[in-house]
């Protein structure tokens, strides 16, 4: 009887260990979540901040251009450049693409962690059940033993 005892105390402190390294992988995740998050934010904003130099000179490159009749060799290569500023472009909206897609990814983890938290909580109490059936198991007959 004391040996079951001991083993059912055994099992509760092992599943209320495993739980509490679960909460901490949790936060350990979650502040991992907010790192890559920030840092997401951090390269939208610089991106942001090159795509609106990029868009100013590619603006101001158009309308030198416009103005003169004659492309000298100068205004060749500014030509050259605006090409390789729109390819930029293009390569910028397809990092935002991967951006979004990497974010929507962090959230579909989110999501697992939370259902795996549940099946524990879930497990946790189902034996907490068998604890208290067992338990009045037990009491019933030492009561009728005695």
């Amino acid at each position: 009887m004391e040996a079951g005892k001991n083993s059912w105390t055994e099992s509760i402190s092992r599943l209320e260990h495993e739980n509490g390294e679960l909460k901490e992988k949790l936060a350990s995740c979650e502040a991992e979540l907010r790192e890559l998050r920030d840092s997401m934010n951090a390269s939208k904003n610089a991106m942001n901040e090159s795509n609106s130099k990029l868009m100013q000179e590619n603006r101001e490159l158009g309308e030198k251009l416009s103005c003169e009749g004659k492309l000298s060799e100068e205004e060749e290569e500014k030509v050259k450049l605006l090409k390789a500023i729109a390819d930029l472009l293009s390569r910028i909206g397809e990092m935002e693409k991967i951006t979004k897609e990497k974010d929507e990814a962090l959230l579909g983890r989110e999501e697992e962690k939370r259902k795996a938290i549940r099946g524990l909580c879930l497990l946790i109490d189902y034996h907490r059940s068998c604890y208290d059936h067992l338990k009045e198991m037990v009491s019933g007959r030492t009561k009728k033993k005695t």
